[in-house]
């Protein structure tokens, strides 16, 4: 039995394993880094998640005035009903 052509047809297979995983994980890195810059929001989406951010801070200092309204008007009656 000629032991070099099965040694030659294994280094042959394993040769071709590590190739093709090589080539593989070079392709798995190469579509990843194109997800993430496809991720990325644009100027459109930004502009808009600052008008939202704007827009909430608004609606706090509201809340926040009329809750202060609120315990103004709650001491006063209070007060003037003679409740400590």
């Amino acid at each position: 039995m000629h032991v070099a052509p099965i040694i030659l047809l294994a280094a042959i297979m394993c040769g071709s394993a590590v190739i093709i995983s090589i080539v593989a994980s070079v392709s798995r890195g190469v579509s990843q880094r194109q997800r993430a810059a496809n991720d990325l929001p644009n100027d459109e989406v930004l502009r808009r998640l600052e008008r939202i951010e704007q827009s909430v801070e608004v609606t706090a200092i509201e809340v926040e005035r009329l809750a202060e309204a609120n315990r103004f008007l709650t001491k006063l009656l209070a007060e003037k009903s003679g409740i400590p």
